[in-house]
């Protein structure tokens, strides 16, 4: 994503004085987040490929100490930029053990209550570990679609500056 898109007048009001550094933290933030989205699916594609040369217990090896803590990273990144957008910040930690990625098995007891009764049931099942491909193939969608947001808060933006000009 770019930085230093939005253009100020060359001779700004009172207006701008609160304006200008908003928008230009918030605006580089999002960037940010957004590029750093870009780099963590290509780095899981970058991995993908590299795994298939490798013997189960090196796969094992990798997916712990690099793959897992980019994937949760990067799988976390969409819900933090939508959350950036819309001031939702209330729901920014998980609330559960989440799926391993590549390898492992989860979940293996859920407790959900039923709203009306208030009745707890326990559900056993097993959630096998998040494949790699597919994961990347998602957060690549995940990317495109933060583009698309990135562009509409740009005009969102070009819309403001031209209106106070």
């Amino acid at each position: 994503m770019p930085y230093d898109w939005w253009h100020m007048p060359d001779s700004p009001t009172f207006h701008w004085f609160a304006y200008r550094p908003m928008i230009d933290e918030f605006s580089r933030e999002i960037a940010n987040s957004i590029n750093d989205l870009t780099n963590y699916a290509h780095n899981l594609k970058a991995w993908h490929r590299v795994l298939s040369d490798m013997t189960e217990d090196e796969q094992f090896d990798v997916h712990h100490d690099a793959i897992d803590p980019l994937a949760v990273t990067a799988i976390n990144l969409p819900h933090v930029i939508r959350s950036r957008l819309t001031h939702d910040f209330r729901n920014a930690y998980n609330h559960r053990f989440s799926p391993r990625i590549g390898h492992g098995i989860t979940q293996v007891v859920s407790r959900s209550i039923d709203p009306t009764s208030k009745q707890v049931t326990y559900t056993y099942t097993m959630l096998d570990g998040i494949k790699l491909d597919p994961l990347t193939d998602l957060l690549t969608g995940q990317c495109e679609r933060a583009y698309v947001a990135f562009a509409a808060f740009q005009d969102l933006v070009n819309d403001q500056i031209a209106t106070i000009k």
